[in-house]
C-alpha cells in the first residue's frame, strides 16, 4: 500500500482510525417515530436491539451495527435509520 510506504500518510491513516474509534456505534434520539425510539446506525441493528444492554453480546451489536446487510424484520422495537443497503441472498450467507 502506498500509505505504508509514506510515513506521513501512514500516520494520517492511524490518526483517522483513532478518530473513528471515538465515534459512537449508534445514536439513540430522544424523539420517537410510531411510538418507537429512533436509532441511527451505519447498518441495520433493529433485529438485535434487545441485546444492547447485555455486556456479553456487545460483539453481536457491533457486528450488526457496522456490517449487517440483512433486511430488518417488520416487527422491531426501534425505528432504525441506517445507511447500509440490505441484500437478499438466496444462499443465506448474510451477517446477523
Amino acid at each position: 500500500m502506498l500509505c505504508i510506504e509514506d510515513k506521513q500518510k501512514f500516520q494520517r491513516l492511524l490518526s483517522d482510525v483513532a478518530w473513528f474509534k471515538t465515534l459512537p456505534l449508534y445514536i439513540e434520539l430522544e424523539a420517537k417515530k410510531n411510538n418507537k425510539p429512533i436509532v441511527i446506525s451505519h447498518a441495520s441493528m433493529a433485529d438485535v436491539w434487545d441485546l444492547k444492554d447485555d455486556e456479553k453480546k456487545q460483539d453481536i451489536i457491533e457486528d450488526c451495527a457496522l456490517w449487517n446487510i440483512k433486511e430488518p424484520k417488520v416487527d422491531v422495537p426501534i425505528f432504525n435509520i441506517f445507511g447500509h443497503t440490505f441484500h437478499r441472498c438466496r444462499y443465506g450467507l448474510l451477517l446477523c
